[in-house]
């Protein structure tokens, strides 16, 4: 991993905007085992900057995208240091955020704060499910920072684990669970398991007229078509893709209706595939 220095007066470290004038400079590169577990080549990458009030931290991946093992580590100096002198960085000796609560690979991150400024989110990608490899999805989660401004990303929160929404988030959302649906469908406690020609009917209250996203959560492995109907007209298509791992694993798919406002009766039904239903969610 390499950085060049951000200069107030950039002309002095670039030429012109694709030109550096500057020699970079390496600072870090795989030596640790959890930095290698995914095999050749070894590599650190995805550098994310993440400052708290005296410390500047890099955050990176390593272990491979491609494999269960990526991972995040960091590397930390204080602001008021030569960011240009690789002696001045300290690199944890362990990962900062790794595989858990059944989420695999979670890497490459990005940062970014609550629309009111009083949360700090981590925004990353993991594996769909176990030795899916580059079948992945975004995912995020709340963390803070110790008393000496350093992150603490706890463990990823399983796909199936409800979170609020970031805090002063101006978006509603509706949910209907599995309970509150009619379906012939064999059931599995709360979930539903549909199966090629099997449906589920809802019913959801509109609070006014207008387009609102219909996401849908459930488990499964291979790819999922479904076709549904608002009052039995307005068809639209739902497709759920495959997960490439070896078995069924958590997972979302969205896709938008026209609801006129009161009560909007909602169908669905499986084309090809088999899920096991969680639940629906409408967000306006």
């Amino acid at each position: 991993m390499q950085i060049v220095p951000q200069l107030e007066n950039y002309t002095k470290v670039m030429s012109d905007p694709a030109t550096l004038n500057t020699e970079r400079v390496e600072l870090s590169r795989p030596e640790f085992e959890w930095e290698t577990r995914g095999g050749s080549p070894s590599i650190n990458e995805g550098p994310q900057i993440l400052e708290s009030e005296d410390h500047t931290h890099i955050v990176f991946s390593g272990s491979g995208s491609w494999s269960d093992f990526y991972n995040l580590g960091i590397l930390t100096d204080r602001k008021d240091s030569d960011l240009l002198d690789p002696a001045s960085w300290s690199k944890k000796e362990e990962p900062v955020f790794q595989s858990g609560n059944g989420v695999f690979g979670p890497g490459h991150a990005s940062f970014t704060k609550s629309p009111d400024d009083s949360e700090d989110w981590i925004v990353y990608h993991a594996a769909k499910a176990e030795g899916s490899g580059w079948s992945r999805n975004v995912r995020m989660q709340p963390f803070t920072f110790d008393e000496e401004g350093n992150p603490e990303f706890g463990e990823p929160i399983a796909a199936d684990e409800s979170i609020p929404l970031p805090a002063g988030s101006e978006e509603k959302i509706y949910r209907i669970t599995g309970e509150e649906m009619e379906s012939e469908a064999a059931r599995e406690e709360d979930l539903i398991r549909l199966t090629a020609g099997d449906s589920v009917q809802f019913k959801f209250d509109a609070p006014e007229d207008g387009t609102y996203t219909l996401y849908l959560y459930g488990e499964n492995q291979q790819e999922v078509s479904l076709t549904g109907t608002i009052q039995e007209e307005s068809p639209f298509k739902v497709f759920k893709a495959a997960n490439d791992g070896s078995a069924e694993s958590f997972g979302m798919t969205y896709t938008t209706v026209e609801l006129e406002s009161g009560s909007n009766t909602i169908n669905l039904e499986v084309q090809s595939g088999d899920i096991l239903l969680y639940h629906v969610d409408l967000r306006d």
